[in-house]
């Protein structure tokens, strides 16, 4: 933070810049926000938070969405985000009113359901189908708990991917018709398993 300033509210500020080396390849832009096709979320490191935080604190890792409209730019590495911008926070834990999924044609109970930030968010891909099919993760959706299956239906915002079986979705109204995204709840047959 500049000198002299300090954050209000529930902003904090979070370190966004991938790592110097991927795949044994030096990253020269470390910077997600200067790609040609910028991520809708940015999984980072919180620095530092105001005294209003309630949900992070200075050294999680976090996936906050990108908002450039409320989120102000500090340098090439750092941003000032709100903690209603947050969609993983702690220790992965799903924000309130988001889940975690993992997406799968048939869901089995031997699949590592294990949710681990990565670091880079990747880009949204084309689906040919209208809903999202999978087992959940991690959840801050009343009602909605981990290991449950969920039928989702599949929008342009609000949905983030952290790798193509991983999607994370708000679960907010439908601004058209004010439905919400899940369509079906299930819960593991023990009799498939």
């Amino acid at each position: 933070m500049p000198e002299g300033f300090k954050l209000i509210g529930r902003k904090f500020v979070v370190n966004i810049s991938r790592p110097s080396e991927a795949a044994g390849i030096t990253v020269i832009n470390r910077d997600p926000r200067k790609e040609r096709y910028i991520p809708d979320a940015f999984p980072g490191v919180v620095e530092e938070v105001s005294e209003g935080c309630q949900l992070v604190r200075p050294g999680d890792r976090v996936v906050v969405q990108r908002f450039k409209w409320t989120q102000m730019d500090l340098d090439d590495q750092r941003l000032i985000a709100s903690e209603k911008h947050l969609l993983i926070f702690g220790e992965n834990l799903a924000a309130p009113g988001v889940c975690v999924m993992q997406l799968s044609k048939y869901v089995t109970q031997e699949q590592d359901l294990k949710l681990i930030v990565p670091d880079s968010v990747i880009e949204k891909k084309k689906r040919k189908t209208s809903y999202y099919y999978g087992r959940v993760i991690s959840s801050g959706i009343f009602d909605i708990e981990p290991d449950m299956l969920l039928w989702v239906e599949k929008r342009e915002t609000g949905q983030y991917f952290l790798n193509p079986e991983v999607l994370i979705f708000r679960n907010i109204p439908d601004s058209f018709n004010g439905d919400y995204p899940i369509f079906m709840i299930g819960e593991m047959d023990a009799k498939r398993n």
